[in-house]
Formats: structure tokens, C-alpha cells, sequence
């Protein structure tokens, strides 16, 4: 699609109460529901690449823990 700035468009179906609880947090946040739902997925995403550890990183926090250690 040429000109679309990098945005996707996709249709969501969602569970009338998960809908409702979005729309009332977006309210208080003063966002749109749009707003809200891009808000909380680019949180998640966010919190899960920052817990998300490589294994190069990980071995080599565990051997220097272990090198600690002695």
C-alpha cells in the first residue's frame, strides 16, 4: 500500500467487556479509544522487549555471577 506512513489498518473484534473497560480507562486518560488501545499495546510491547533477555546477554551474566561468586 503506497502511502500509508508506515500505519497498519486492521479490524479487531474484542469481548464487550474488555471493550467496555478500555473505552472507561480512555475516558479518564482523556484518549480515544483508539489512542488508548495503541497506548497499552505499545506499553506491553515495550515491557516485554525490556524483560526479554538474548542469550549471548544471558550466558554471559551468569558466568560473571558465577566468576563473582568464588
Amino acid at each position: 500500500m503506497q502511502g500509508d506512513n508506515g500505519i497498519k489498518h486492521i479490524s479487531l473484534r474484542m469481548p464487550d467487556d474488555l471493550h467496555r473497560q478500555i473505552k472507561k480507562r480512555a475516558e479518564a486518560e482523556q484518549r480515544s479509544l483508539h489512542g488508548q488501545i495503541i497506548y497499552l499495546l505499545s506499553s506491553s510491547c515495550a515491557a516485554h522487549s525490556h524483560s526479554v533477555q538474548r542469550p549471548a546477554e544471558d550466558k554471559g551474566g551468569s558466568e560473571r555471577a558465577k566468576t563473582a561468586s568464588l
